[in-house]
């Protein structure tokens, strides 16, 4: 996240899950962890950013791709 913030922008970095579907082990064995990495995201890059990181930067992608 930071390397891409870095070079693209904080607009440029976004979440996505693949909980359904993937066999394998991961740090989060479910959604349920997402709480937690949002706060460890808001922690390293802010309240407002991490909104952005976490929900508004695909919602605003999604919008402009159904345009």
């Amino acid at each position: 996240m930071e390397y891409i913030a870095d070079c693209a922008g904080i607009e440029a970095v976004a979440l996505g899950s693949d909980f359904d579907g993937i066999d394998c082990t991961l740090e989060m064995e479910n959604y349920g962890g997402l709480v937690h990495l949002g706060e460890l995201i808001a922690d390293r890059f802010g309240t407002d950013n991490a909104e952005k990181i976490c929900c508004q930067n695909a919602i605003r992608v999604f919008r402009d791709v159904m345009k």
